[in-house]
């Protein structure tokens, strides 16, 4: 995983505030809320959850989310990874997987960010 200063994670689904789930709730241990933003991508449902699907290069769908600024990158990729069922030892077929891409924040500006799409 690259380290730059600050790393950001894009959240789309259940680990939006709105969620009101626990892993959002767990998730404030490693991040802080950053800004809103958005990404061009198909979204499609696996299992009741949401998935981004970047493979559509034409796509003109929007997918609104939020952006986290990282306190512990690390700590929270080892969870997250776990959680989103993406790890090397995670069963086949995998559902996400997380890739760094530039997300387009509501002020304007883009920000290379973490975020779990369709694997």
């Amino acid at each position: 995983m690259k380290n730059s200063s600050t790393d950001y994670l894009f959240v789309y689904g259940s680990l939006r505030r709105d969620a009101g789930t626990p892993q959002h709730q767990a998730m404030l241990a490693y991040a802080r809320y950053h800004a809103d933003g958005s990404i061009r991508a198909r979204l499609s449902w696996v299992d009741g959850y949401p998935v981004a699907d970047l493979e559509d290069t034409i796509c003109s769908d929007v997918i609104c989310g939020e952006i986290y600024a990282l306190y512990d990158a690390q700590a929270l990729f080892a969870w997250l990874d776990d959680y989103e069922d993406c790890l090397p030892s995670s069963p086949l077929p995998h559902v996400y997987r997380r890739i760094q891409y530039p997300v387009n924040l509501d002020s304007g500006m883009v920000l290379p960010v973490w975020i779990y799409v369709a694997a």
